[in-house]
């Protein structure tokens, strides 16, 4: 029998559900970062979140992530992410 090592533990971000699957917690910056850095998911999570339908939806974006500004995160964190999108009805907007 070998006991666990640090390496062996998961990390505080992530969180085993009662079936063994493991999902991360998207309020650690870790998380954050990892989740946002994929721009099928950052379209659908703003189409979701500022509730554009189809006829306005967010069809193109560039994103980047760049120095900290003061956001609230826990374990007083920082991250910025700017997202420039283009939506189906010709918009263009910079979400922060």
């Amino acid at each position: 029998m070998t006991e666990n090592t640090t390496s062996e533990k998961n990390a505080y971000y992530i969180v085993t559900n009662a079936q063994g699957e493991q999902f991360l917690l998207p309020y650690y910056s870790e998380t954050f970062r990892v989740l946002m850095d994929d721009k099928d998911t950052i379209r659908d999570m703003l189409n979701c979140l500022l509730g554009f339908d189809s006829d306005h939806e967010i069809v193109d974006l560039d994103y980047e992530f760049e120095k900290p500004i003061d956001v609230f995160m826990p374990e007083d964190d920082s991250a910025r992410l700017d997202v420039w999108v283009t939506t189906k009805d010709n918009r263009y907007f910079n979400i922060e």
